[in-house]
Protein backbone atom coordinates (compact mmCIF):
# COMPACT_ATOMS: atom_id res chain seq x y z
CA UNK A 1 0.00 0.00 0.00
CA UNK A 2 1.41 3.31 -1.08
CA UNK A 3 0.96 5.64 1.86
CA UNK A 4 2.96 8.44 0.41
CA UNK A 5 0.25 9.63 -1.89
CA UNK A 6 0.49 12.26 -4.61
CA UNK A 7 1.34 15.03 -2.16
CA UNK A 8 4.40 13.14 -0.86
CA UNK A 9 5.66 12.40 -4.37
CA UNK A 10 5.25 16.09 -5.23
CA UNK A 11 7.33 17.02 -2.23
CA UNK A 12 10.10 14.66 -3.41
CA UNK A 13 10.07 16.37 -6.83
CA UNK A 14 10.10 19.91 -5.36
CA UNK A 15 13.12 22.18 -6.13
CA UNK A 16 16.13 22.00 -3.81
CA UNK A 17 16.26 24.58 -1.03
CA UNK A 18 18.12 27.81 -2.03
CA UNK A 19 21.20 27.15 0.18
CA UNK A 20 21.66 23.61 -1.10
CA UNK A 21 21.29 24.73 -4.73
CA UNK A 22 23.94 27.41 -4.23
CA UNK A 23 26.27 24.79 -2.73
CA UNK A 24 25.79 22.49 -5.72
CA UNK A 25 26.41 25.38 -8.13
CA UNK A 26 29.59 26.37 -6.24
CA UNK A 27 30.92 22.79 -6.39
CA UNK A 28 30.22 22.63 -10.12
CA UNK A 29 32.03 25.92 -10.72
CA UNK A 30 35.01 24.71 -8.67
CA UNK A 31 35.14 21.51 -10.72
CA UNK A 32 35.03 23.45 -14.00
CA UNK A 33 37.71 25.86 -12.74
CA UNK A 34 39.95 22.94 -11.75
CA UNK A 35 39.61 21.40 -15.20
CA UNK A 36 40.39 24.72 -16.94
CA UNK A 37 43.39 25.37 -14.69
CA UNK A 38 44.74 21.87 -15.35
CA UNK A 39 44.45 22.38 -19.10
CA UNK A 40 46.20 25.77 -18.84
CA UNK A 41 49.06 24.36 -16.76
CA UNK A 42 49.53 21.46 -19.15
CA UNK A 43 49.78 23.89 -22.06
CA UNK A 44 52.14 26.33 -20.35
CA UNK A 45 54.36 23.60 -18.93
CA UNK A 46 55.70 22.96 -22.41
CA UNK A 47 58.33 25.32 -23.80
CA UNK A 48 56.69 28.30 -25.46
CA UNK A 49 58.25 30.28 -28.26
CA UNK A 50 59.41 33.76 -27.29
CA UNK A 51 57.76 36.61 -29.18
CA UNK A 52 59.67 37.74 -32.23
CA UNK A 53 61.30 41.16 -32.11
CA UNK A 54 60.73 43.67 -34.91
CA UNK A 55 63.59 44.83 -37.09
CA UNK A 56 65.89 47.32 -35.34
CA UNK A 57 65.77 51.02 -36.05
CA UNK A 58 68.76 52.44 -37.98
CA UNK A 59 71.93 52.42 -35.91
CA UNK A 60 75.69 52.76 -36.36
CA UNK A 61 78.64 50.86 -34.92
CA UNK A 62 81.71 52.86 -33.89
CA UNK A 63 85.10 51.17 -34.16
CA UNK A 64 88.29 52.37 -32.45
CA UNK A 65 91.60 51.82 -34.24
CA UNK A 66 94.42 53.41 -32.27
CA UNK A 67 93.93 57.16 -32.56
CA UNK A 68 91.15 56.93 -35.16
CA UNK A 69 87.40 56.50 -34.85
CA UNK A 70 85.55 54.78 -37.69
CA UNK A 71 81.90 54.01 -38.39
CA UNK A 72 80.58 50.77 -39.83
CA UNK A 73 77.55 48.51 -39.61
CA UNK A 74 74.15 47.99 -41.14
CA UNK A 75 73.28 49.87 -44.32
CA UNK A 76 76.27 52.25 -44.33
CA UNK A 77 79.61 52.30 -46.04
CA UNK A 78 82.59 52.25 -43.68
CA UNK A 79 84.06 55.70 -43.16
CA UNK A 80 86.47 57.60 -40.92
CA UNK A 81 84.71 59.71 -38.31
CA UNK A 82 87.64 61.43 -36.65
CA UNK A 83 91.18 61.28 -35.43
CA UNK A 84 91.34 61.63 -31.66
CA UNK A 85 92.59 65.05 -30.63
CA UNK A 86 96.33 65.65 -30.57
CA UNK A 87 97.88 65.75 -27.13
CA UNK A 88 95.86 62.78 -25.90
CA UNK A 89 97.92 59.59 -25.89
CA UNK A 90 95.64 57.35 -27.97
CA UNK A 91 97.27 54.10 -26.89
CA UNK A 92 96.55 54.81 -23.23
CA UNK A 93 93.17 56.51 -23.60
CA UNK A 94 89.92 54.63 -23.04
CA UNK A 95 86.93 55.68 -25.13
CA UNK A 96 83.44 55.47 -23.59
CA UNK A 97 80.53 56.38 -25.87
CA UNK A 98 77.36 57.60 -24.17
CA UNK A 99 74.35 55.35 -24.92
CA UNK A 100 72.51 58.22 -26.59
CA UNK A 101 75.43 58.87 -28.95
CA UNK A 102 75.61 62.55 -28.00
CA UNK A 103 78.92 62.59 -26.10
CA UNK A 104 81.94 60.42 -25.42
CA UNK A 105 84.25 60.25 -22.44
CA UNK A 106 88.00 59.92 -22.91
CA UNK A 107 89.96 58.61 -19.93
CA UNK A 108 93.72 58.46 -19.47
CA UNK A 109 95.58 57.30 -16.35
CA UNK A 110 99.05 58.37 -17.36
CA UNK A 111 100.29 60.08 -14.19
CA UNK A 112 96.86 59.68 -12.57
CA UNK A 113 93.30 60.16 -13.78
CA UNK A 114 92.71 62.59 -16.64
CA UNK A 115 89.44 62.86 -18.50
CA UNK A 116 87.79 64.76 -21.34
CA UNK A 117 84.26 65.00 -22.69
CA UNK A 118 84.07 64.89 -26.48
CA UNK A 119 80.79 66.54 -27.62
CA UNK A 120 81.44 65.64 -31.28
CA UNK A 121 83.88 63.28 -33.02
CA UNK A 122 85.93 66.24 -34.25
CA UNK A 123 86.31 67.76 -30.77
CA UNK A 124 87.64 69.90 -29.25
CA UNK A 125 87.85 67.82 -26.07
CA UNK A 126 86.61 69.50 -22.89
CA UNK A 127 88.87 68.66 -19.89
CA UNK A 128 87.28 67.32 -16.73
CA UNK A 129 88.04 68.98 -13.41
CA UNK A 130 90.15 66.83 -11.10
CA UNK A 131 89.18 66.16 -7.48
CA UNK A 132 90.42 68.89 -5.17
CA UNK A 133 93.05 68.21 -2.54
CA UNK A 134 90.31 68.61 0.06
CA UNK A 135 88.96 65.23 -1.13
CA UNK A 136 92.34 63.58 -0.55
CA UNK A 137 95.70 63.17 -2.19
CA UNK A 138 96.05 61.44 -5.56
CA UNK A 139 96.88 59.93 -7.83
CA UNK A 140 93.31 58.94 -8.57
CA UNK A 141 92.41 55.74 -10.41
CA UNK A 142 89.47 55.45 -12.78
CA UNK A 143 87.11 52.62 -11.75
CA UNK A 144 83.99 52.96 -13.88
CA UNK A 145 81.57 55.34 -15.61
CA UNK A 146 77.80 55.39 -15.87
CA UNK A 147 75.53 57.66 -17.94
CA UNK A 148 72.43 59.23 -16.45
CA UNK A 149 69.70 59.69 -19.07
CA UNK A 150 72.20 58.32 -21.58
CA UNK A 151 74.32 61.45 -21.68
CA UNK A 152 75.40 62.79 -18.25
CA UNK A 153 78.53 60.90 -17.14
CA UNK A 154 79.36 60.04 -13.56
CA UNK A 155 82.72 58.45 -12.73
CA UNK A 156 83.94 56.48 -9.75
CA UNK A 157 87.54 57.23 -8.74
CA UNK A 158 89.71 55.71 -6.03
CA UNK A 159 93.10 56.48 -4.47
CA UNK A 160 95.38 54.80 -1.95
CA UNK A 161 95.15 51.18 -0.77
CA UNK A 162 93.42 49.12 -3.46
CA UNK A 163 91.55 46.98 -0.94
CA UNK A 164 90.39 49.88 1.22
CA UNK A 165 90.83 53.09 -0.77
CA UNK A 166 89.41 56.57 -0.51
CA UNK A 167 86.78 57.06 -3.18
CA UNK A 168 84.81 59.85 -4.79
CA UNK A 169 82.08 60.04 -7.42
CA UNK A 170 82.10 62.94 -9.86
CA UNK A 171 79.04 63.98 -11.88
CA UNK A 172 79.88 66.13 -14.91
CA UNK A 173 77.80 68.59 -16.89
CA UNK A 174 78.64 71.12 -19.63
CA UNK A 175 77.64 74.73 -18.97
CA UNK A 176 76.58 77.27 -21.66
CA UNK A 177 80.21 78.43 -22.01
CA UNK A 178 81.25 74.86 -22.92
CA UNK A 179 83.11 74.30 -19.68
CA UNK A 180 82.73 71.11 -17.69
CA UNK A 181 81.38 71.45 -14.17
CA UNK A 182 81.75 68.73 -11.53
CA UNK A 183 79.74 67.82 -8.45
CA UNK A 184 81.84 65.60 -6.19
CA UNK A 185 80.45 63.11 -3.70
CA UNK A 186 83.16 61.95 -1.25
CA UNK A 187 82.74 58.38 -0.02
CA UNK A 188 85.59 58.34 2.49
CA UNK A 189 87.63 55.18 3.07
CA UNK A 190 85.80 52.15 1.73
CA UNK A 191 85.63 48.78 3.46
CA UNK A 192 86.50 46.83 0.31
CA UNK A 193 87.72 47.16 -3.25
CA UNK A 194 85.39 49.23 -5.48
CA UNK A 195 84.43 47.43 -8.67
CA UNK A 196 81.74 49.48 -10.36
CA UNK A 197 79.14 52.21 -10.07
CA UNK A 198 75.44 51.43 -10.42
CA UNK A 199 73.67 52.64 -13.60
CA UNK A 200 71.90 55.47 -11.76
CA UNK A 201 75.05 56.40 -9.81
CA UNK A 202 73.30 55.76 -6.49
CA UNK A 203 75.35 52.78 -5.30
CA UNK A 204 78.64 51.00 -5.84
CA UNK A 205 79.80 47.40 -5.68
CA UNK A 206 82.54 46.52 -3.18
CA UNK A 207 84.62 43.34 -3.10
CA UNK A 208 85.68 42.19 0.36
CA UNK A 209 88.45 39.56 0.50
CA UNK A 210 88.83 37.35 3.54
CA UNK A 211 92.05 35.28 3.33
CA UNK A 212 92.25 31.66 4.43
CA UNK A 213 92.92 31.23 8.13
CA UNK A 214 93.28 28.02 10.11
CA UNK A 215 90.52 25.65 9.07
CA UNK A 216 88.68 28.34 7.13
CA UNK A 217 89.06 28.76 3.36
CA UNK A 218 89.39 32.11 1.66
CA UNK A 219 86.13 33.91 1.05
CA UNK A 220 85.00 36.63 -1.36
CA UNK A 221 82.01 38.80 -0.62
CA UNK A 222 80.33 41.35 -2.89
CA UNK A 223 78.46 44.14 -1.17
CA UNK A 224 76.30 46.88 -2.64
CA UNK A 225 76.65 50.18 -0.82
CA UNK A 226 74.48 53.20 -1.46
CA UNK A 227 76.20 56.55 -1.81
CA UNK A 228 74.09 57.95 1.02
CA UNK A 229 76.17 55.85 3.42
CA UNK A 230 73.43 53.41 4.40
CA UNK A 231 74.43 49.94 5.52
CA UNK A 232 75.76 47.85 2.61
CA UNK A 233 74.05 44.56 1.79
CA UNK A 234 75.69 41.30 0.76
CA UNK A 235 74.65 40.28 -2.74
CA UNK A 236 77.12 37.47 -3.56
CA UNK A 237 79.47 35.21 -1.63
CA UNK A 238 81.96 32.51 -2.68
CA UNK A 239 84.18 30.27 -0.54
CA UNK A 240 87.47 28.83 -1.71
CA UNK A 241 87.16 30.28 -5.19
CA UNK A 242 88.90 32.94 -7.21
CA UNK A 243 87.75 36.55 -6.87
CA UNK A 244 85.23 37.69 -9.49
CA UNK A 245 86.75 39.05 -12.68
CA UNK A 246 83.82 41.31 -13.54
CA UNK A 247 80.51 42.62 -12.22
CA UNK A 248 77.89 43.84 -14.67
CA UNK A 249 74.67 45.75 -13.93
CA UNK A 250 71.41 45.77 -15.82
CA UNK A 251 70.51 49.34 -16.92
CA UNK A 252 67.74 49.47 -14.31
CA UNK A 253 70.12 48.25 -11.57
CA UNK A 254 67.84 45.36 -10.63
CA UNK A 255 69.95 42.47 -11.97
CA UNK A 256 73.65 41.64 -11.72
CA UNK A 257 75.97 39.24 -13.50
CA UNK A 258 78.99 38.14 -11.47
CA UNK A 259 81.73 36.56 -13.58
CA UNK A 260 83.50 33.97 -11.45
CA UNK A 261 84.24 30.46 -12.76
CA UNK A 262 81.05 30.76 -14.77
CA UNK A 263 78.25 33.28 -14.52
CA UNK A 264 76.06 34.02 -11.52
CA UNK A 265 72.98 35.86 -12.78
CA UNK A 266 70.97 37.25 -9.89
CA UNK A 267 68.87 40.08 -8.58
CA UNK A 268 70.72 42.89 -6.85
CA UNK A 269 69.01 41.87 -3.61
CA UNK A 270 70.79 38.50 -3.79
CA UNK A 271 68.08 36.21 -5.20
CA UNK A 272 69.65 33.78 -7.67
CA UNK A 273 68.22 33.77 -11.18
CA UNK A 274 70.60 31.35 -12.90
CA UNK A 275 74.06 29.88 -12.39
CA UNK A 276 75.80 29.00 -15.67
CA UNK A 277 78.83 26.86 -14.85
CA UNK A 278 80.28 27.10 -18.36
CA UNK A 279 79.17 30.69 -18.90
CA UNK A 280 81.71 33.32 -19.90
CA UNK A 281 82.26 36.81 -21.19
CA UNK A 282 81.18 38.68 -23.20
CA UNK A 283 77.90 39.45 -21.42
CA UNK A 284 75.55 42.24 -22.45
CA UNK A 285 72.26 43.54 -21.03
CA UNK A 286 69.61 44.87 -23.38
CA UNK A 287 69.10 48.67 -23.22
CA UNK A 288 65.94 48.42 -21.11
CA UNK A 289 67.38 45.69 -18.87
CA UNK A 290 64.73 43.04 -19.56
CA UNK A 291 67.17 40.59 -21.20
CA UNK A 292 70.78 39.52 -20.90
CA UNK A 293 72.88 37.87 -23.61
CA UNK A 294 75.82 35.67 -22.70
CA UNK A 295 78.05 32.86 -23.97
CA UNK A 296 78.41 29.28 -22.80
CA UNK A 297 80.07 26.07 -23.95
CA UNK A 298 83.56 25.14 -25.08
CA UNK A 299 85.68 26.28 -28.04
CA UNK A 300 83.99 25.19 -31.26
CA UNK A 301 80.63 24.65 -29.55
CA UNK A 302 79.89 28.16 -28.32
CA UNK A 303 76.22 28.91 -27.68
CA UNK A 304 74.67 32.37 -27.50
CA UNK A 305 71.98 32.63 -24.83
CA UNK A 306 69.31 35.29 -24.47
CA UNK A 307 67.73 35.16 -21.02
CA UNK A 308 64.47 37.06 -20.68
CA UNK A 309 64.57 38.21 -17.07
CA UNK A 310 60.80 38.72 -16.80
CA UNK A 311 59.65 35.11 -16.90
CA UNK A 312 63.20 33.70 -17.03
CA UNK A 313 62.85 32.29 -20.55
CA UNK A 314 66.28 31.23 -21.87
CA UNK A 315 66.72 30.81 -25.63
CA UNK A 316 70.02 29.50 -27.05
CA UNK A 317 71.47 29.16 -30.55
CA UNK A 318 74.94 28.57 -32.02
CA UNK A 319 77.28 31.46 -32.78
CA UNK A 320 77.03 32.46 -36.46
CA UNK A 321 80.48 31.27 -37.54
CA UNK A 322 81.57 29.12 -34.60
CA UNK A 323 84.36 31.53 -33.67
CA UNK A 324 84.94 33.05 -30.26
CA UNK A 325 83.48 36.55 -30.07
CA UNK A 326 85.50 39.68 -29.46
CA UNK A 327 82.44 41.73 -28.58
CA UNK A 328 78.72 41.26 -27.93
CA UNK A 329 76.13 44.00 -27.67
CA UNK A 330 72.61 45.14 -28.58
CA UNK A 331 71.14 47.60 -31.02
CA UNK A 332 70.00 50.79 -29.25
CA UNK A 333 66.34 49.71 -29.35
CA UNK A 334 67.12 46.20 -28.09
CA UNK A 335 65.61 44.48 -31.14
CA UNK A 336 68.80 42.68 -32.24
CA UNK A 337 72.18 41.49 -31.02
CA UNK A 338 75.48 42.61 -32.53
CA UNK A 339 78.27 40.04 -32.52
CA UNK A 340 81.91 40.53 -33.55
CA UNK A 341 84.13 37.54 -34.32
CA UNK A 342 87.55 38.04 -35.89
CA UNK A 343 86.86 40.79 -38.41
CA UNK A 344 83.24 39.78 -39.09
CA UNK A 345 80.36 41.83 -37.65
CA UNK A 346 76.95 40.12 -37.36
CA UNK A 347 73.40 41.19 -36.52
CA UNK A 348 71.49 38.38 -34.82
CA UNK A 349 67.79 37.99 -34.07
CA UNK A 350 67.63 37.39 -30.30
CA UNK A 351 64.53 35.19 -30.60
CA UNK A 352 65.37 33.03 -33.62
CA UNK A 353 69.17 33.22 -33.92
CA UNK A 354 69.03 34.29 -37.57
CA UNK A 355 72.34 36.03 -38.33
CA UNK A 356 73.00 38.71 -40.97
CA UNK A 357 76.60 39.55 -41.80
CA UNK A 358 77.02 43.32 -41.66
CA UNK A 359 80.73 43.67 -42.39
CA UNK A 360 83.73 41.45 -42.89
CA UNK A 361 86.70 43.72 -42.39
CA UNK A 362 86.36 45.20 -38.89
CA UNK A 363 89.86 46.12 -37.72
CA UNK A 364 90.00 47.40 -34.18
CA UNK A 365 87.65 47.37 -31.19
CA UNK A 366 83.96 48.23 -31.06
CA UNK A 367 83.76 51.53 -29.21
CA UNK A 368 79.98 51.69 -28.99
CA UNK A 369 76.65 51.51 -30.78
CA UNK A 370 74.29 54.47 -31.13
CA UNK A 371 71.13 55.40 -33.03
CA UNK A 372 71.62 56.87 -36.49
CA UNK A 373 71.56 60.66 -36.66
CA UNK A 374 73.35 61.44 -33.40
CA UNK A 375 76.48 63.65 -33.29
CA UNK A 376 78.62 60.49 -33.38
CA UNK A 377 76.69 58.66 -36.11
CA UNK A 378 75.84 61.31 -38.72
Amino acid sequence: MDVSGPSARARRRAPLPGGLAALVLLLAMALIGTVLLTVYLLRTSTRQAAPSSPSPAPYRVLVRRGDTLDMDGAGVAPRRLAVLPAGIAAATTDFHLGPAGNEALLVSEVGGFHGWILPTPEGPPLPLPAPSTALGAGPWRFISVTWKNGRIPSVLLAAGDRRAPRAVVGRFTIDPRHQVRAIWTPLGVLDGQPLSLSPKATALALLETRPASGDFESQYVLRLQRLDGSRPKVTWRAVGAQPPTALLWAPDGGTLVVVNQGLAIQKSGGRAVRHVKDGMLPVSFSPNGDSVAYLSGTPGTRQIHVLRLHGEYDHSFPSPDGANPRWLGWTPDGHALIYLTGTALWQIGPDNGVAIRLAGSIQGLVAGVAPAGTPFTR
